[in-house]
């Protein structure tokens, strides 16, 4: 308890000082302001925008965002960020970055419903201000078109790429390190895509790719027959990388599917899976 105290007291003074040598300005967006945000949410998704007004007042200090256990972005001032997830019940809290859990929020409940919700987020003399500022149906923005890579034609492969990555990247922690490896042969295409996806997410460091038939080639890592978890948290291990995305398909007479799975390096288990048919 004692050392809670002296970390919230370290923090308080950390935060009285950029104050006292910046000032402590800085007004929240008008509402409107984010109409006119490109949507990125498809159907079945909606979009949480946290907006950080620009204030001294902890300023030099980061807010972490934790969606659902996760930690999806830390917030630093005067930033504005957008998170995807689908139409569901999502748990979120936000806490301190310097001395993780000194000052905390509640864990609140947000009931995803197609919508552009926004909250305007910042530190206040008695903790971390959540509060939401507007909210819209999605249906009044355009729907998003499909953006691949312009090296690549689109086809039905890379729209299932696409649609499959997008959804893993929301469910990853930011600011992950990652190996990227294909576990079908010949599908340079896939990895092509996904890289593109991930390093235009600016959420991501690509530490590593491979196709299988490199893969095997790997000397530090012994593959006989099919690769599996452990080849793949080899592969991480090998690189650096805290998460594995492992893509795959599988073919049938009617269809087509494309998984893509997200390894936690650590933790030796799945922490996230999507999943697109394609003709």
């Amino acid at each position: 308890m004692k050392d809670k105290i002296l970390k919230f007291l370290g923090l308080t003074l950390l935060i009285i000082i950029a104050c006292l040598g910046v000032g402590c300005a800085g007004k929240m967006l008008p509402p409107e302001h984010f109409t006119g945000i490109t949507r990125s949410a498809g159907a079945g998704e909606t979009e949480i925008i946290l907006h950080r007004p620009p204030r001294a007042f902890g300023g030099a200090v980061g807010i972490r965002v934790v969606v659902n256990g996760q930690e999806r972005v830390v917030l630093r001032n005067g930033q504005t960020v957008k998170i995807i997830v689908p139409n569901y019940k999502h748990t979120i809290y936000l806490e301190n970055s310097v001395g993780r859990g000194v000052l905390r929020t509640d864990v609140f409940v947000i009931d995803a419903v197609g919508t552009r919700t926004v909250f305007e987020v910042g530190f206040t003399s008695t903790g971390i201000a959540f509060t939401k500022h507007a909210e819209y149906p999605l249906s009044t923005f355009n729907v998003p078109e499909l953006q691949l890579s312009s090296a690549q034609p689109i086809g039905e492969i890379n729209v299932a790429v696409r649609k499959a990555g997008s959804s893993l990247i929301n469910d990853l922690p930011g600011d992950s390190k990652i190996a990227v490896v294909s576990v079908t042969s010949g599908n340079t295409i896939v990895l092509d895509e996904l890289e593109f996806l991930f390093v235009s997410s600016r959420r991501f460091l690509i530490m590593y790719r491979s196709t299988p038939e490199e893969l095997r080639q790997e000397k530090a890592i012994k593959v006989s027959g099919d690769i599996n978890d452990q080849n793949l948290l080899a592969v991480g291990h090998m690189s650096g990388s805290d998460i594995v995305i492992a893509s795959s398909i599988t073919q049938s007479d009617s269809s087509n599917t494309f998984t893509l799975r997200a390894l936690d390096v650590k933790k030796g288990q799945i922490i996230a899976m999507a999943r697109e048919l394609y003709f």
